[in-house]
């Protein structure tokens, strides 16, 4: 029996992982949501113009080859 729900939250999941295996994971949430359901994404999104939150982008890189990302 699969679990349908109405809404699905992922909170600081996405930057732990590099794009291809992100886009699995919320492949992964669409196929569990209902028609109609919503899908939350909470995550940090660099500015790309002061650099804020660059180091956290390297530590991410260097410990999970994940990364936080621009809105590009």
């Amino acid at each position: 029996m699969r679990l349908l729900t109405s809404q699905t939250v992922l909170a600081r999941v996405l930057h732990d992982w590099p794009d291809y295996e992100a886009f699995k994971i919320l492949r992964r949430a669409r196929e569990s949501i209902r028609e109609y359901g919503r899908l939350y994404v909470v995550e940090m999104v660099l500015d790309e113009t002061s650099g804020a939150g660059g180091l956290l982008d390297l530590n991410m890189l260097v410990m999970t080859q994940g990364a936080e990302r621009t809105e590009n």
